[in-house]
């Protein structure tokens, strides 16, 4: 006879964003989810009996914050800006290092054992390129936490509705679709398009289940998860 599932609590910063928003209506449409925050700058429309929004309009005042705001058995880092948006590098690194990293260090003192991380493809040591560095720096610094369970999601070009308009992943999805069949190539499969929704699916499903302390999930991988739950 299988073992009930564990009531869960989740804490989402980022839920706002591509993903964070698929994340968010996952989590709140999952039964083993009792309860269900999400962290964000501005006052948001949806609304869940389960679901509680945690506003904090400067991110700076993270440490504001009581303590039972990270009081959750699982923590979904989902937060990321642009170096456009972010308007230096120094800002940048704040945005998409410091503070999940200070809210992560706040929810394991809090009793959170699992964090799930939506980083990025490419991650590398020593990358020439800031965005990638500091995606790599956020990773090494969550395995040095002691989480009883870290997953990390490293998604290629994300797929969705974004609330502005991005240029670059604009052209960069022309590109990708006219390349589609060379995707295949076992090569080129990390750099495969994939939509929101299958990023927080595969993300989820991996935090629920059991595995390694620290695991690392590729693209393709994501994508063989997410459609394999299809």
């Amino acid at each position: 006879m299988k073992e009930p599932e564990i009531p869960r609590s989740a804490l989402i910063a980022g839920a706002t964003g591509l993903v964070g928003k698929q994340i968010l209506q996952q989590l709140i449409a999952n039964p083993i989810y009792q309860h269900v925050k999400a962290l964000a700058r501005r006052p948001q429309t949806i609304e869940h009996t389960k679901l509680e929004w945690v506003i904090l309009p400067d991110f700076e005042q993270l440490d504001s914050l009581p303590d039972e705001v990270f009081q959750v058995t699982d923590l979904y880092l989902s937060m990321g800006t642009t170096h456009k948006q972010a308007g230096s590098n120094e800002k940048f690194r704040r945005i998409d290092h410091d503070y999940p990293l200070l809210i992560a260090k706040r929810a394991i003192g809090q009793g959170a054992t699992h964090c799930s991380l939506v980083s990025s493809t490419g991650t590398q040591r020593d990358s020439p390129f800031h965005y990638v560095q500091v995606k790599w720096d956020l990773e090494q610094a969550l395995k040095k936490l002691a989480f009883s369970r870290l997953v990390i999601a490293r998604p290629g070009l994300l797929l969705g509705d974004r609330p502005e308009m991005r240029l670059g992943e604009k052209i960069g999805e022309g590109v990708l679709v006219l390349l589609k069949p060379l995707l295949w190539l076992k090569s080129l499969r990390r750099y495969r398009p994939i939509h929101d929704y299958e990023v927080a699916q595969a993300l989820i499903h991996l935090t629920l289940q059991p595995g390694p302390i620290v695991q690392i999930v590729e693209n393709e991988t994501l994508l063989e998860i997410s459609h394999s739950q299809s």
